[in-house]
């Protein structure tokens, strides 16, 4: 994500306080620039930042705050609102901290293939420490805000989730809202399709952390860059167009008063080029 990303924001609120925490996928277009003094608890998320990221640019501290705007209406107002859960009660972070910016189509240009592993690797091991610490005992599948923001008729499915999430922290487990299928597929290693799992979940376990452990350093150990291309394979026709390269013309004479062209052909390959020519010359060996 390197030169791609654009804008950051923190994961915020009281993780030593709260009972559920939020991972959703990335931050929006204007969560990325928020003020966090204008947060309902602006100066008290100031004070926890510094403190967790004592390093950090100042700039990064004061701005950038998951699930505000629309995002945060829809969430807080229609999810969270109707079960009496506020924005102060939980903690809200991010698989991917940065921005990822859009697709010709709009859609969010969220990562693929080795890039996304590494992505989710590298914010996993700078920012998601203090999700680790916090250690949910339950973790269970949502639909992501925006998906309710295109399609509303989920909603009820949801309100049943969040409601379950409730019933879990209320019975002292700390809970992990996995709202999306990114964030989905992030902590749990699948359930990307949240229409199919909306409402599962799943109990942390010993197994389960080793094995979200072993994701996050193969993706830190994964290479992303230009592909090295490989070697064509020598054929009969390159092999051909090769000497033909170095031929080079003379005029060879002819009795006492004629001459012709002919051409001279010198090349210098090294040995595995030139058994591979031997190699096409060779009568295959009948089986």
């Amino acid at each position: 994500m390197f030169g791609k990303g654009h804008g950051f924001a923190l994961p915020s609120g009281d993780f030593s306080k709260a009972r559920i925490v939020a991972l959703l996928e990335t931050p929006a277009t204007n969560e990325i620039v928020w003020r966090i003094e204008d947060l309902p608890d602006g100066k008290q998320e100031l004070e926890r930042r510094r403190k967790q990221f004592p390093n950090l640019e100042e700039k990064f501290i004061k701005t950038g705050a998951a699930v505000v705007g629309k995002a945060g209406g829809i969430f807080f107002g229609w999810m969270l609102g109707p079960l009496g859960i506020p924005r102060s009660d939980i903690g809200l972070c991010n698989t991917l901290h940065c921005y990822p910016g859009k697709k010709p189509d709009g859609t969010v240009a969220y990562p693929i293939g080795d890039v996304r592993k590494k992505a989710e690797a590298c914010c996993s091991t700078l920012w998601l420490q203090q999700l680790r610490e916090w250690g949910p005992t339950v973790a269970i599948v949502c639909l992501h805000p925006s998906a309710i923001s295109r399609e509303p008729a989920p909603l009820p499915m949801c309100l049943k989730t969040l409601e379950k999430a409730k019933h879990f922290a209320a019975q002292g487990e700390r809970v992990l809202l996995l709202m999306g299928g990114k964030a989905a597929k992030a902590w749990l290693g699948h359930a990307e399709n949240t229409t199919i799992f909306c409402g599962h979940y799943e109990v942390e376990s010993d197994r389960s952390r080793v094995a979200r452990e072993a994701r996050r350093v193969m993706g830190m150990a994964t290479k992303v860059g230009p592909k090295e291309k490989k070697p064509k394979k020598l054929t009969a026709k390159s092999a051909l167009a090769l000497l033909l390269q170095s031929a080079t013309p003379f005029q060879r004479a002819i009795g006492d008063s004629d001459s012709e062209v002919r051409y001279e052909i010198h090349t210098d390959v090294s040995e595995q080029v030139f058994g591979e020519m031997q190699r096409l010359v060779l009568p295959k060996e009948k089986k």
